[in-house]
């Protein structure tokens, strides 16, 4: 689930694209060296860098404790993972076709008999249908060629195959404020960075987080400081916005064979 931590380090990551957008080991956007981190600077380290020239481009969250913006309950999602992996029968010989995906379930029913083999990292056609046949041959008479699987004597073959799937529940949306905070050694490159940073921003609607959820940003305002003890001391924070939820997610539990009814009531029986 997405946590504050990772708001702010997608922010932090926004303003490096923006920023460094050929990649950190290339100039910057606005001709000025600029180091963008989470939390707030180390004075010392301030200091080196404001006297080098170096821009420091801080990321943390506002003081106060957000707003909890929850306004309906949630009803859980089902995320099915995509498989190509299926059978193709043809009478009595079933074959194994597409390409393994890692914990997807493979079954075969033989006459009124189930098996089911879950796909590990590193199987390959061959060695699926290989684990399927040991597992079927201590009932049945089973005939392994590849990824070909022949039952001589079987009066039925069916082959299934089904995907792993994953339940997404939203157990609550909060907003919390967070601030950009530029930290320059002239108003020449406060300038710059806060004009690229504010834009690029700008541009975005939502956030991508972690948990593949989005956030969404919007601005709430800009605050410049110009401190007179340090000469060479020129900040200036963009504040923004983002409500973003937090959500469980939970491993589903895939059915290969068997039925499930529906009652009058909308319970699985």
């Amino acid at each position: 689930m997405a946590d504050l931590s990772d708001v702010e380090e997608a922010i932090a990551q926004q303003v490096v694209n923006s920023l460094y957008p050929l990649g950190p080991d290339q100039p910057s956007s606005i001709g000025y060296p600029c180091r963008v981190f989470r939390g707030w600077p180390h004075a010392g380290g301030l200091s080196a860098d404001l006297a080098a020239g170096r821009i420091n481009v801080a990321i943390f969250a506002a003081s106060d404790p957000g707003n909890v913006t929850t306004r309906f309950s949630s009803e859980p999602e089902t995320l099915v993972s995509p498989t190509s992996l299926r059978w193709l029968t043809n009478q009595n010989t079933i074959t194994l076709q597409g390409e393994p995906q890692a914990s997807s379930l493979v079954g075969v029913q033989v006459n009124s008999a189930t098996y089911v083999y879950r796909v590990i990292e590193g199987d390959s056609l061959d060695l699926i249908a290989a684990n399927m046949a040991s597992l079927i041959s201590k009932d049945h008479v089973v005939e392994l060629s590849g990824h070909h699987i022949h039952f001589p004597f079987a009066s039925q073959v069916i082959g299934r195959v089904a995907a792993t799937a994953s339940v997404r529940r939203e157990l609550r949306r909060q907003e919390h404020d967070i601030k950009i905070s530029c930290w320059c050694p002239h108003p020449a490159a406060r300038d710059a960075v806060v004009s690229r940073v504010d834009s690029d921003l700008a541009r975005l609607t939502f956030l991508a987080l972690p948990d593949n959820s989005q956030g969404r940003l919007t601005y709430k305002g800009t605050n410049v400081y110009d401190q007179s003890q340090n000469a060479m001391l020129f900040r200036r924070d963009i504040t923004v916005s983002v409500e973003y939820s937090t959500i469980s997610t939970e491993a589903g539990t895939p059915m290969v064979f068997g039925s499930l009814g529906i009652n009058a009531i909308q319970t699985a029986i």
